[in-house]
């Protein structure tokens, strides 16, 4: 962390009222505060990404951290690409990683493949966007000979011509997202 800065890790799965630091070792919530943490979004129609915490105002990253002992911290993932199925938090790039390994091809052009969670807080579904013809059964094989368990299992696969992306090149989940809440894929 650059000496500027504070941090804290807090409990991810918390209400933000109810807030507290985790012990080194476990993972938590990255909140980071500072003289060079922008102020918020001009004219943004975004959820506010700043949260009060100990009496400060602190800048959620949405970053899952480890902390060692010594304040080392370690990088485990980003919260948005999380759902959490049976009390288990699931990692949503960690099926991308098993899928892709067995779909990708030495000539794909861009991204082949995303995986969302339906927005549904009570019972969210893993979704498949593919533009690979695969079926649900066959990509859930592929979860189970991985060693993922039956948390991981897709509910859907979403086979689409073209994945849509962002300037960067990579996959846009908010639109695949947004499109899943509306109700935009059978």
């Amino acid at each position: 962390m650059l000496s500027s800065l504070e941090y804290a890790l807090v409990d991810p799965d918390a209400a933000d009222a109810e807030m507290r630091r985790v012990p080194p070792g476990r993972e938590g919530m990255l909140l980071v505060r500072g003289p060079s943490v922008f102020a918020g979004y001009l004219n943004a129609d975004a959820p506010c990404p700043f949260v009060s915490f100990e009496g400060e105002n602190w800048y959620r990253t949405g970053d899952l951290v480890v902390a060692d002992a010594d304040g080392v911290l370690t990088f485990a993932g980003r919260r948005k690409r999380f759902v959490k199925i049976g009390g288990e938090m699931i990692s949503l790039p960690a099926i991308e990683a098993v899928l892709a390994e067995r779909l990708a091809r030495d000539d794909d052009d861009g991204p082949i493949l995303a995986v969302a969670a339906t927005p549904e807080e009570e019972h969210p579904e893993i979704v498949l966007f593919t533009t690979r013809p695969i079926t649900r059964e066959q990509a859930n094989e592929f979860l189970r000979a991985a060693g993922l368990s039956g948390l991981h299992n897709l509910r859907r696969v979403v086979r689409l011509e073209e994945l849509p992306l962002l300037g960067t090149g990579k996959c846009d989940y908010r639109t695949l997202t947004q499109r899943l809440g509306e109700g935009n894929f059978s």
